[in-house]
C-alpha cells in the first residue's frame, strides 16, 4: 500500500529535536528526507543512550530514533562547495526543513525569502524556538526557554521553589514538531491545488503557548478562572 507522500523529496538541514522529529513524521508518511550534517556530524549523535554506555556517533539511539530510515550527506557549508552541493540537493527537492537562525540560512544561501523567488514551488518549514521572525529570532535558544516564555514553567514545580522544566520534550517534540508537520502537509495541499509554494514558520516557544493557553483561555473566559498570580491567592 502506499503511502501518503511517496514520491516527494525533503531536505532536512539544521539540528535539533523539533527539526529532526518532523523529518521523521513526514518520513514516515513515506517521503524521502535527506538529513544534511555539517562533516562533525549532528549534535544529537553525542546524545545517548548509547550500548553499554560507551559514546559512539554511530551510536547514539536518540539519533537513530529520530533519523532511521532518512538518507544522510555531510556538507561543510562554509565551503563553496558545501554551498553548491546542498543546492543541488535543494534542486531536487519539494520540501526544505530548515532548522537555522535567519543569518545562518542567509549565509548559507537557503535564506526563504531568495529561495522562493528562485523556487515559488518549493515548500519551506523554518523549525526554531523563538520563530523566524520578530525581535528574538536571532537568540539563541533551547526547549528550556521555550517552555518558559511559554508560561508552562510557571505551573511546574513548588510554588515556593524556582520553576520546572516540563518533561518528555513537549516544546519541540509534541508541540513543535507535530505543528510544523502539520503546516507543511497543509502547504503541500495548497501546493498541489495551486502548483505554488510558500514559507511556514513554527517556533517551538509560540506553538507551546497556543498549546498550553488554548485551554487557559477558555478557562478564563467562560469559568472565571485566574492564575494564583494574577487573583492575589
Amino acid at each position: 500500500m502506499s503511502k501518503a507522500l511517496e514520491g516527494l523529496r525533503i531536505v532536512e538541514l539544521g539540528e535539533g529535536k523539533q527539526l529532526a522529529y518532523c523529518g521523521k513524521l513526514l518520513r514516515d508518511l513515506g517521503a524521502e528526507v535527506i538529513k544534511v550534517e555539517p562533516p562533525s556530524g549532528d549534535q544529537l549523535r553525542r546524545h545517548g543512550p548509547f550500548p553499554n554506555d560507551e559514546l559512539g556517533l554511530e551510536q547514539s539511539g536518540l539519533f537513530i530514533y529520530f533519523n532511521g530510515g532518512k538518507r544522510g550527506a555531510r556538507l561543510d557549508l562554509s565551503q563553496p562547495a558545501g554551498r553548491a552541493g546542498l543546492h543541488d540537493l535543494i534542486s531536487e527537492a519539494d520540501v526544505l526543513l530548515l532548522g537555522l537562525r535567519p543569518s545562518q540560512a542567509r549565509a548559507a544561501g537557503v535564506h526563504p525569502e531568495e529561495l522562493l523567488v528562485e523556487r515559488p514551488d518549493l515548500v519551506v518549514g523554518a523549525a526554531t524556538i523563538y520563530g523566524f521572525t520578530g525581535p528574538y529570532t536571532e537568540w539563541l535558544g533551547y526547549p528550556i526557554q521555550a517552555y518558559a516564555g511559554s508560561s508552562v514553567a510557571q505551573r511546574v514545580g513548588d510554588p515556593e521553589r524556582e520553576p520546572l522544566n516540563a518533561p518528555l520534550d513537549g516544546a519541540d517534540i509534541h508541540h513543535g514538531a507535530v505543528k510544523l508537520a502539520g503546516a507543511v502537509l497543509t502547504a503541500l495541499i495548497h501546493k498541489g491545488r495551486t502548483g505554488e509554494g510558500q514559507f511556514v514558520d513554527v517556533g517551538s516557544m509560540e506553538a507551546s503557548s497556543l498549546a498550553i493557553w488554548g485551554h487557559g483561555i477558555a478557562q478564563i473566559v467562560y469559568m472565571g478562572y485566574l492564575t494564583p498570580e494574577r487573583s492575589g491567592a
